[in-house]
């Protein structure tokens, strides 16, 4: 940020001396650059400011839901060796080695997983793929269709008031998203613009955007007031998929507490299995 403060010094523009930091993203440039031309560099920071703390929040919300069923996850991973080391069949190296080898193999998975869904959302050949998830997974597919909203139509929200005519905004918001359902279905939107046809037709035929929001673009286009209009679908659709979060997150815990406890049920049984084999032994001589 001191580079950037001592380029304003040396008389380059607010945009351009964030741009040389390196440290925001290409649209953020594009967005001040605009701001800066129209005069509103407050309301448009102050945007910028709100989305970046919401993205910080719902991380952290996310960490703290999950950090105790994690734990319970953890510790019962570690019942797995219990019963061979009562028994004397391993050593306390071989038991934590073991617990570790899990441990790593469970990270590995979970990185296999992400480095696959960023395959799949990003490739256009897996596209038949992502449809499947993002439209008939559970909870999952709703939450990621959601979030993708959000941002679209609150990137597009803030570049119009910074001052971008809507079928700039709609060629420049087309760029945030990887996943190629949207960017297809936003680059179907760009093009009709441009061809003439009206907001309301244009995204009506797209077919990824709800119904429920397709009146208030009808009054947006007779209004003129696209800014409020995308701002205001962009915070419902925040508000569904914080809700969607909420339950997805609920839910997660609860099938990690379920198999933690069928975990720790089927180890206790076998100890008491081993218990008893012992006692027939001994009854048994």
């Amino acid at each position: 940020m001191l580079l950037a403060l001592q380029q304003v010094k040396l008389g380059y523009s607010f945009a351009e001396s964030l741009k040389n930091t390196s440290l925001f993203p290409h649209f953020d440039y594009v967005l001040l650059a605009n701001a800066e031309a129209s005069g509103k560099v407050e309301e448009v920071l102050k945007q910028l400011a709100l989305r970046y703390s919401k993205k910080y929040e719902a991380q952290q919300e996310l960490k703290s839901q999950m950090g105790y069923p994690v734990f319970i996850f953890i510790s019962a991973l570690f019942l797995l060796g219990v019963p061979g080391l009562a028994n004397g069949e391993i050593t306390l190296q071989q038991y934590f080695m073991g617990n570790i080898a899990t441990l790593a193999l469970c990270a590995v998975i979970i990185y296999l997983f992400t480095k696959v869904y960023k395959e799949i959302e990003e490739n256009p050949q897996w596209i038949k793929v992502n449809e499947v998830i993002m439209f008939h997974v559970p909870y999952l597919g709703y939450f990621l269709k959601n979030k993708n909203l959000e941002d679209y139509f609150y990137s597009l929200s803030l570049l119009i008031e910074a001052g971008i005519p809507i079928v700039e905004a709609t060629g420049y918001v087309n760029f945030l998203s990887n996943n190629t359902i949207f960017r297809s279905a936003t680059e179907d939107i760009k093009m009709k613009l441009m061809a003439g046809e009206s907001i309301y037709s244009s995204f009506s035929q797209s077919g990824l955007f709800p119904e429920d929001y397709l009146p208030a673009l009808l009054t947006a286009e007779k209004t003129g007031k696209y800014a409020e209009c995308f701002k205001t679908i962009s915070l419902h659709v925040g508000d569904l998929a914080s809700q969607q979060q909420s339950r997805f997150l609920s839910l997660v815990p609860r099938l990690i507490y379920f198999g933690a406890l069928l975990y720790i049920a089927f180890v206790l049984l076998q100890a008491q299995q081993q218990r008893l084999d012992s006692i027939r032994n001994v009854i048994g001589t």
